[in-house]
């Protein structure tokens, strides 16, 4: 969708919503730059708000010195690192104007303003309550092939109305991602991943070497399976629409109310996702085999 498109879909009503889009970072001073340019740029976000968690590199001066050229860009500086959770909760807090809320993590390494187009008007255009990016990164990570990735994304859209409802007492560090899905299944909220396929997050094994990335993803998927279990998995497979199979969630939505065909939906759903799911990691191997090789051969 390009900038083109989406003026003439959603023209003022874009404008006269506010957008604010809350970063959470920690030590992302290499990296935090191309998601600073790319939503200072786009035009239709009001307000950029960073939450500093406690960094011990230079992240918070990388983000003065964009400020300074981007005037809706503040910095929130806490002195102590207090997770994920609580940074993005930090940053809601400063978002007093907001509408709309749209989460980014700081660690990408590309942000094409189509996605920030897709996230906006599937939430605003197409009535769903929360747009989540599908990075083709995260498809090839450890956790891809599961169709596990797409429901972690840090890349979402939401009403800021909603969000302010889920509690989130009991929710720490990478865990946020789930009481959020978890809070938009049980109030039957619509849901969709949008597929990202030139979005790439850096690669956590480079970003924290290799004995520290598999620990914190051990920690990660370990603790967010032992606090909401297997259920939760399978009702986001359900319920949240998938966008590389969004005819498919149209066929289950209108089946799944009777009672042998609900049942078949189900299993064919399922194995749609499976499918799907398969088809794009093996898609992004290859695409990161023939960048591999490309950069290879310069």
């Amino acid at each position: 969708m390009t900038e083109n498109f989406i003026t003439q879909a959603l023209g003022a009503r874009l404008q006269n919503l506010h957008i604010t889009a809350i970063i959470p970072a920690y030590n992302e001073a290499p990296r935090i730059g191309v998601v600073l340019d790319a939503v200072c740029k786009y035009p239709y976000i009001s307000e950029v708000i960073v939450v500093n968690d406690g960094s011990t590199d230079d992240t918070a001066q990388v983000v003065r010195k964009f400020a300074k050229k981007c005037s809706k860009l503040k910095l929130v500086d806490l002195k102590n690192n207090q997770g994920k959770t609580k940074a993005m909760l930090e940053g809601v807090k400063h978002a007093q104007n907001a509408d709309i809320l749209v989460f980014l993590d700081a660690d990408l390494r590309s942000l094409p303003h189509e996605y920030l187009d897709k996230l906006l008007y599937y939430l605003v255009e197409k009535n769903y309550d929360m747009t989540i990016l599908d990075r083709l990164s995260d498809r090839s990570g450890p956790f891809g092939i599961l169709a596990l990735a797409r429901f972690f994304g840090g890349e979402r859209a939401v009403w800021k109305k909603d969000f302010v409802q889920i509690d989130f007492s009991d929710t720490k560090g990478y865990e946020i991602e789930s009481t959020i899905n978890l809070w938009y299944l049980q109030n039957n909220k619509r849901v969709r991943t949008i597929f990202a396929p030139k979005l790439h997050s850096a690669w956590q094994f480079k970003k924290w070497g290799t004995l520290t990335a598999l620990k914190r993803y051990l920690k990660m998927f370990w603790g967010i399976y032992k606090k909401y279990g297997a259920r939760n998995f399978y009702m986001q497979v359900l319920e949240f629409d998938d966008d590389t199979l969004i005819e498919l969630y149209d066929w289950y939505k209108k089946q799944k109310n009777k009672k042998i065909l609900g049942k078949v939906a189900k299993v064919v759903l399922t194995a749609g996702v499976a499918v799907g799911t398969v088809a794009v990691t093996v898609y992004a191997i290859k695409k990161q085999l023939e960048e591999k090789l490309r950069k290879g051969r310069g």
